[in-house]
């Protein structure tokens, strides 16, 4: 299980949608997974960018979403799709323009962690000048006293746990949001930070 998940992780973000051209059709390729020969029939096949083919037994097994997104893109007329190649090869952005998105997510990135910290501590000390997003500490209990614990150092606890609670609520809405969208551009061929540096 945990390295069939590695080997899920690495090639995901490296697999893509190709078109065949009609010479292409029926062209008998190696899968780079499991090295078995198979035919490459119809317009459209997955490939693993840099590296080669890959077989349908494989693709179920570690790239299930590229699967059935070239199942649904079969059933349409593929040279129509073609007019709008984004659909199939979402990599026509520059790189400039994939490091622009990055740079955004970075900052995006960082700045929702730190309006989490201070919006979970506003929420707690200061209420009513948070009013809009008292709902989001309404479901977090405070932890129980402990014994011989002073009413100063209970009420100073009791503010640390709801606030870390809280910023651990907030960022889930908002920072682990982001990390999801980047994984997902990963995908679609942002590429690697060290690839603006090599150029």
């Amino acid at each position: 299980m945990g390295i069939t998940e590695d080997i899920r992780k690495a090639i995901q973000s490296k697999v893509l949608i190709r078109y065949n051209t009609q010479e292409q059709d029926s062209e008998t390729v190696s899968c780079v997974i499991c090295g078995k020969s198979f035919s490459v029939s119809g317009p459209l096949c997955l490939y693993v960018r840099g590296d080669g083919h890959m077989c349908h037994v494989c693709a179920e097994r570690f790239a299930p979403e590229m699967l059935q997104a070239m199942k649904e893109y079969r059933n349409k007329d593929v040279r129509k799709l073609l007019g709008r190649r984004e659909t199939i090869n979402p990599q026509l952005l520059t790189r400039q323009e994939w490091k622009e998105i990055r740079d955004h997510l970075k900052v995006l990135i960082k700045v929702t962690v730190d309006l989490a910290r201070g919006i979970s501590r506003g929420i707690i000390e200061a209420p009513s000048g948070h009013i809009g997003l008292l709902y989001l500490a309404k479901d977090i209990s405070k932890p129980q006293k402990k014994e011989d614990e002073s009413d100063k150092d209970y009420e100073l606890r009791v503010k640390t746990y709801r606030t870390s609670r809280l910023f651990e609520k907030i960022k889930k809405e908002t920072y682990d949001r982001i990390i999801a969208l980047q994984h997902y551009f990963v995908k679609l061929g942002l590429p690697n930070s060290t690839d603006d540096q090599q150029q």
